[in-house]
C-alpha cells in the first residue's frame, strides 16, 4: 500500500479531516498527542475525537549534561547550586513545551527548586552553546549528545529512562534519585482518522509492528539511540491517556505556555 504524506502547516487538523481509508496517516508523537492540547489555547483537533491510534513505533530518554566547566558533575550539584539564594542557574532546551524542556520541568517541580529555563530552537544549538560553555546545563537527546559525552564535551549528570542507559552505566536515572516516579521519554506512533475501519487500522497496526520487528530496522534505531516499542491500538491509546494524566497536571502547574 502506498500512502500520502501531510507534512504542511496544520497537517494534525488536515489528518483528522482526510478520508477514512487508511491512505492517509499521522507520525504522532508525545507533543502532538499529548503536550499541544494543554500547551496551546487553539489547537484544531481533539485527539481522542479525530484520530484512531494504529500503534506505537519508537522512543529515547532525554540526558541533562553539563558543561566540564560549570562545576557541576552530579544532579545532586545541581539541585544544590539552584538552592543557593546568589544562584545564577539556567538550563537549555530545545524548546518550549518539548519532551527535553518538560522533562527538566518535572524534577524541577518534584525538588521545589527555581530554574530559568532557556529555550533554542531544537537541540542543535542547544547542545552547541552548552558544549561552548554559554549555558552551564543543557536536556538533550541521546543522538546528539552521546558523542560529546563520550569526547568529553560534555559531563552527564542523570538520564530520564526506566534504566540506566548501556552506553551510561554510572549515570543515575531521575526515579533512582527520587526526582520522578515515572521514566520519561519522547516517542512517536501512528494515528489515522477516527472513522477508519476497525480492519484496515489492524491491517496498518500489524504491518508496522511486523516492520519494527525486522534487525535491520532494530538496528537503525539502536544507532539512533532509539528503541522500537511495537504495540497495538489498544495499547497505543492507553499508552496517550497515561501520558496524559502524567503531563496535563504538569504543565497547567508550571503554568508552561506555548502560545
Amino acid at each position: 500500500m502506498a500512502y500520502r504524506g501531510v507534512r504542511e502547516t496544520g497537517a494534525r487538523s488536515i489528518v483528522a479531516n482526510s478520508a477514512a481509508d487508511g491512505y492517509t496517516v499521522l507520525t504522532g508523537d508525545i507533543a502532538i498527542l499529548t503536550f499541544n492540547p494543554v500547551l496551546y489555547q487553539k489547537v484544531r483537533y481533539d485527539v481522542f475525537r479525530d484520530f484512531a491510534p494504529v500503534g506505537l513505533m519508537a522512543r529515547f530518554p532525554l540526558i541533562v549534561a553539563a558543561h566540564p566547566g560549570s562545576g557541576i558533575r552530579t544532579i545532586q550539584q545541581f539541585v544544590a547550586a539552584a538552592r543557593k539564594p546568589d544562584a545564577k542557574l539556567n538550563y537549555a532546551s530545545a524548546g518550549v513545551g518539548t519532551p527535553h524542556h518538560l522533562a527538566m520541568e518535572l524534577m524541577v517541580h518534584s525538588t521545589g527548586i527555581k530554574v530559568p529555563h532557556v529555550p533554542y530552537r531544537g537541540d542543535a544549538p542547544a547542545l552547541q552553546d552548552v558544549a561552548g560553555g554559554q549555558v552551564p546545563v543543557a536536556v538533550l537527546a541521546p543522538v546528539a549528545s552521546l558523542p560529546f559525552i563520550q569526547a568529553g564535551k560534555l559531563l552527564p549528570l542523570a538520564v530520564t529512562s526506566d534504566r540506566r542507559l548501556p552506553q551510561l552505566p554510572d549515570v543515575p536515572t531521575f526515579k533512582e534519585l527520587g526526582y520522578a516516579t515515572s521514566a520519561v521519554y519522547a516517542w512517536q506512533g501512528l494515528v489515522v482518522p477516527k472513522a477508519t475501519p476497525a480492519a484496515v487500522v489492524a491491517y496498518l497496526s500489524n504491518q508496522v509492528q511486523q516492520a519494527l520487528r525486522a534487525p535491520a530496522v532494530q538496528q537503525k534505531l539502536s544507532d539512533l539511540a532509539m528503541e522500537p516499542i511495537p504495540s497495538g491500538p489498544a495499547d497505543m491509546e492507553a499508552h496517550i491517556r497515561s501520558e496524559k494524566a502524567l503531563w496535563e497536571p504538569l504543565i497547567k502547574a508550571r503554568g508552561i505556555r506555548a502560545d
